[in-house]
């Protein structure tokens, strides 16, 4: 079977359950947009992600304000920095320079402008301002709206150090002063050991404090149908604190167990306790497997999400992290463990950045869209070959995995669960068709725009399209 090596077992930065987590939630993305269809829940692999960024940085920001009382702010973000912008601002530049080539004039403005937001986080808020100026209208699918997820964590970021760091150090403060001025009736406690606990209850308080209060908002902007349920900052900080949360209750490092040897009675005794835990964290890994697994399958465009929806995606996020990965996994933690997995969840933040905007500019390339062969053929294996292409830096390779999709499926892959989806369409009936759809001289010979043209003029207007692209209307 495959083994976890002790000096592996001891690296914090190897977490196998981890890297599976990063694997599945790309993969189940790349998958809804490019066949959402077949994958209606693939959106929640963004809500896994979330998880996993709050388990590893909310749970090293606790822990390193727990110990110490200070955080490094200009480090801390400086290192976020080096591992976030450089892929990032790549994407956003290529992307930026592709649509300028080769989207119509028309469309543009309202493309960069997104992309400009996205490279100063404000992505998600400045998606949610062109839906309220566009929805009415038809807004064409950019390139760079799936940005909108990299700009939360950006805020949250920013957000959360200064927030646990200005707490600890005023209820420190606070505490100290008190200290000061009061006659305890008892023996007091060692100054490090009252801070260090007043700490951890400081820390502990404000993830659970805002884990709570974001579930409330998330749930209520859902059940009201307000427009920043899904792309609202607000809404997805609990599932960043549902991390963060496990991460500062457990203080198992590496996340996985070994086996004691029954060399006398208290050896046996610890071995059938390791054993008895052993059932308990497979349990925990299957279930939150199925969890997951069920979510992308089962979720569609009737869904309430995220709100108490996403519960169980984070729980089941939750339950993998928690179980962790034995020293020699078996079953599905054998297949969490399996290289290829490992080596899809490593490239897994560039898949996610490189696959959307391929998959919105490639129809404007070629004109037309895919064919059925090509669809099977090219989104049957588009996470892997992308994964596989950056890996080796093959960008041609990547090109070609990613173009999966054509021009009238990507427009409802914006990582929206479908009927969030500005340009989704109506399930139950053929709805008559948009300006946007009725775009150019061919509107002029389709039956379907009947009436549209009459009641909304040309899309884009005849001024407009006179001085663009003349092989786009032709």
């Amino acid at each position: 079977p495959l083994t976890v090596d002790a000096p592996a077992q001891r690296a914090r930065r190897w977490r196998p359950e981890i890297q599976a987590l990063r694997a599945f939630a790309v993969v189940a993305v790349i998958l809804y947009h490019a066949w959402p269809a077949r994958m209606p829940g693939g959106y929640i692999g963004v809500d896994v992600f979330f998880v996993v960024s709050g388990y590893l940085i909310l749970g090293h920001l606790g822990h390193r304000l727990i110990s110490t009382g200070r955080l490094d702010l200009a480090d801390f973000w400086a290192r976020r920095m080096r591992r976030l912008a450089p892929a990032a601002l790549l994407v956003l530049g290529c992307t930026g320079a592709a649509v300028v080539a080769v989207v119509p004039l028309s469309l543009q403005d309202e493309q960069l402008a997104q992309l400009a937001a996205s490279a100063v986080a404000l992505g998600n808020w400045a998606l949610l301002a062109q839906e309220a100026d566009y929805l009415q209208a038809g807004q064409a699918v950019a390139p760079g709206q799936h940005f909108w997820s990299l700009s939360i964590e950006e805020q949250l970021y920013v957000a959360a150090p200064l927030l646990l760091l200005a707490t600890v150090l005023l209820v420190s403060a606070v505490a100290r002063r008190r200290a000061q001025t009061a006659r305890p009736t008892q023996p007091a406690q060692p100054d490090a050991q009252r801070e260090l606990r007043l700490r951890r209850g400081v820390v502990l308080s404000i993830v659970i404090g805002a884990l709570a209060l974001s579930i409330a908002l998330s749930t209520l902007a859902v059940a009201t149908g307000q427009p920043d349920a899904f792309l609202g900052t607000g809404g997805r900080v609990w599932e960043f604190a549902a991390g963060g949360v496990l991460a500062l209750l457990t203080r198992r490092g590496p996340g996985r167990v070994g086996h004691a040897s029954p060399l006398d009675g208290q050896a046996r005794q610890q071995a059938e306790q390791a054993e008895n835990a052993g059932r308990a964290r497979s349990a925990a890994r299957w279930a939150g497997w199925i969890l997951l697994g069920a979510s992308t399958l089962l979720y569609g465009p009737e869904t309430p999400f995220p709100g108490v929806g996403a519960l169980p995606v984070v729980a089941g996020t939750l339950l993998i992290i928690a179980a962790g990965t034995p020293l020699q996994p078996r079953g599905i933690a054998w297949l969490a463990a399996w290289r290829p997995v490992q080596w899809v969840g490593g490239v897994s933040y560039a898949a996610y950045l490189w696959h959307w905007p391929l998959i919105v500019l490639l129809p404007w390339v070629t004109l037309h869209p895919l064919t059925a062969l090509e669809k099977v053929a090219i989104g049957g294996l588009a996470s892997l070959l992308v994964a596989g292409a950056l890996w080796g830096g093959a960008q041609t390779a990547q090109a070609r995995a990613a173009g999966a999709g054509d021009a009238a499926e990507v427009t409802r892959g914006l990582g929206f669960p479908p009927s969030q989806d500005p340009a989704a369409p109506d399930p139950s009936a053929e709805a008559p068709l948009s300006p946007a759809e009725c775009f150019g001289a061919p509107a002029l010979t389709n039956p379907a725009c009947d009436g549209v043209l009459e009641a909304t003029g040309f899309t884009p207007t005849v001024e407009a399209a006179s001085g663009d692209r003349a092989i786009i209307y032709s």
